[in-house]
């Protein structure tokens, strides 16, 4: 399956509709803008030239950019207004639309309310900082006045570590200064140091050597800390009470005009939006030039939106035919919708190549299910995934859904509840009792898993007319021979089944390696180009092919020898599950035994649940994506309306 076909649409209109079509583009959701002026200066941007478009394609000559407005101020005014009355915009839907000057009418006339807010608090948070202070000379009973008023000394509070009281203890004889002990304070040593001005820098020098850390004492104040302590707790009461006071008056507001407020907020955003997404658009002196994607699933209502304006033009030209790379808009169903966060994080589809999704569904549940089969913990697993999408996040929870019932299914297959096997018959076999059988099953699955990536690698080759890859590639017709080839030598030499010759799949393997180190001319002589090695260095070019050769034909032994862990994981599920109850009747009791039996189950779930989702992915994007993904695409973004 690919990505939904999209379209590159071009449209000009008239500029006294511009805000209105952005708007209605906006609501529909469906169209990612892009920029209208690169397209128009490399001639991709499409207008008909006939006796309709006839002004508009004069004016195309002198398109131009739109000014940017600076709305830095509108952008303060709609977060200050949610933040000042917690609004939140999730289910809120615009009622009436106001422009610019409303709004800033309106907070005008709660401006000094709002500033009057966040003067008291920062003075609050200011007065809160000098208590701190303050709190740890609050014994003293000198005021800051008389310590001020001394002519021929300074004075500066701090404290020290416990460690550095002792260090000072020793130094005194060094100081010129009379430093006094005043609280022993939030492990805390603090002490008020006196000393004669000239020697303020000496005296500095030793209290740094001390690690000193000064209290910073404002010098305005004049009485004792005690009473100032008081006079800013004061302070402080009466802040609060303005706060408490606007916050109501501010409040009545808000219940009399909720409607209002929300719809200036949500217009706000939407004149915000407006701007940015004219940075996009092109502008002549009568015409606005708009460019966008568009899916085929959206191309109906945008078009039938947009033709409802007089003397405006609206070109869909097929992605293909564009010369612009399109992004990529999944269309998958809703049981393969959540695997979509799986691929999304190797890579994007490309436009043109086989969407991954289904086939990564489908693989990746049997991976896991197989790992990681039981019926219990998948039950677990799958409530949990239910509960997630429901309240939290849908994809993932989507995802914890499936895999969930994967294990469930592979559960009953081995006959495992809760990593108990004596609960439920199994319908195909247990793994621990069958571990050579379940390691070969694992092998064969990796190996089939593998020929279905090589023939979705060439379908895509197809796809791109790839030809050098497609035929003498790697992951193309000469490589996938080659992996039938290393089948074949591996199933006559390890199961002695003497179907065709060494000899000759020796040989036929020496041929496809030929035809893959000489890919290159190989190429250029079907095509009858010249030169054969289309430029490239022809020593690097060999030496690189021979080495590239040998990594495929490692890779193609530990590819297929990865999917073992396949087989090791379903064997070391039921063995940690063994080493639990083991436990359990060694405490001798069954409390004790019930108690492992949960404690397994946690820990299975939590930890080897989450190595083996981690294992899954590892197949998939190492083993299986390598021989078929790309995943350079972009991924489809529509412009949608932020409130």
């Amino acid at each position: 399956m690919r990505a939904e076909k999209m379209y590159m649409m071009n449209v000009v209109g008239n500029l006294k509709y511009l805000e209105s079509t952005i708007k209605d583009l906006l609501d529909i959701g469906s169209v990612e803008l892009t920029d209208s002026l690169s397209q128009i200066e490399n001639n991709t941007f499409i207008v008909n030239i006939n006796s309709e478009n006839i002004e508009k394609t004069m004016e195309f000559n002198n398109v131009t950019g739109f000014e940017n407005r600076d709305v830095k101020e509108l952008n303060s005014i709609a977060d200050n207004l949610k933040d000042i009355f917690k609004i939140d915009l999730k289910d809120e839907r615009l009622k009436r639309e106001y422009n610019e000057d409303e709004i800033k009418d309106f907070y005008g006339s709660i401006k000094s309310k709002v500033d009057k807010i966040y003067h008291c608090e920062n003075q609050i948070d200011e007065n809160k900082k000098e208590l701190e202070d303050l709190y740890l000379i609050e014994d003293l009973d000198v005021s800051i006045e008389s310590l001020c008023d001394m002519k021929y000394f300074d004075y500066r509070f701090g404290y020290l570590s416990k460690e550095n009281r002792l260090k000072l203890k020793k130094n005194y004889d060094n100081i010129m200064a009379s430093v006094l002990h005043l609280a022993s304070k939030n492990k805390k040593e603090v002490y008020v140091a006196i000393y004669p001005k000239d020697v303020s820098i000496e005296t500095d020098r030793i209290l740094r050597s001390l690690n000193w850390t000064d209290i910073n004492i404002n010098k305005n104040r004049k009485d004792i800390p005690k009473e100032i302590i008081s006079k800013i707790e004061l302070e402080n009461e009466n802040l609060g009470a303005q706060i408490s006071e606007l916050n109501q008056s501010l409040n009545e507001i808000y219940r009399d005009n909720k409607s209002k407020i929300i719809d200036m907020v949500i217009s706000a955003n939407l004149l915000i939006q407006l701007e940015d997404v004219k940075s996009l658009l092109g502008r002549s002196e009568n015409y606005f030039y708009l460019a966008g994607w568009v899916p085929e699933s959206a191309k109906s209502v945008v078009q039938e939106k947009l033709s409802a304006y007089d003397d405006m033009f609206i070109n869909f030209l097929d992605a293909d035919d564009s010369g612009l790379t399109p992004p990529t808009k999944l269309k998958n169903n809703k049981f393969f919708k959540p695997f979509e966060l799986l691929v999304n994080m190797y890579g994007t589809p490309n436009y043109k190549e086989i969407d991954p999704t289904v086939f990564f569904g489908l693989t990746y549940m049997l991976l896991f299910g197989a790992m990681f089969g039981d019926l219990g913990q998948g039950a677990v697993m799958f409530v949990a995934g239910v509960l997630l999408a429901k309240f939290k996040d849908k994809m993932m929870g989507g995802l914890l859904e499936r895999i969930g019932a994967s294990s469930m299914i592979f559960g009953i297959f081995y006959g495992s509840f809760f990593g108990l096997e004596g609960v439920i018959p199994a319908l195909f076999l247990k793994p621990f009792e069958n571990i050579n059988k379940v390691l070969i099953i694992a092998i064969g699955l990796g190996i089939v898993l593998l020929l279905m990536a090589y023939v979705l690698g060439l379908c895509n080759n197809y796809i791109f007319k790839d030809v050098q890859e497609g035929l003498f590639g790697q992951e193309g017709l000469a490589g996938f021979l080659l992996f039938l080839l290393f089948l074949l030598l591996a199933a006559t030499v390890a199961l002695e089944l003497h179907i065709v010759p060494v000899g000759v799949i020796a040989a036929c393997m020496l041929i496809v390696i030929f035809v893959m180190i000489f890919k290159v001319p190989l190429t250029q002589l079907l095509y009858k180009r010249r030169p054969l090695h289309n430029g490239l260095d022809v020593t690097g070019y060999y030496v690189e092919s021979s080495f590239s050769i040998i990594e495929t034909l490692i890779s193609m032994f530990s590819s297929t020898v990865s999917f073992i862990r396949v087989g090791a994981f379903a064997i070391n599920h039921v063995g940690l599950f063994l080493a639990f109850t083991s436990i359990g009747k060694m405490i001798g009791t069954n409390a004790g035994n019930v108690a492992m039996i949960i404690v397994g189950n946690i820990v299975i779930l939590g930890l080897e649940g989450l190595i083996v989702f981690i294992q899954s992915l590892r197949l998939e994007y190492y083993e299986l994506f390598s021989k078929y993904f790309k995943g350079d695409g972009i991924l489809f973004q529509p412009t949608i309306k932020r409130i």
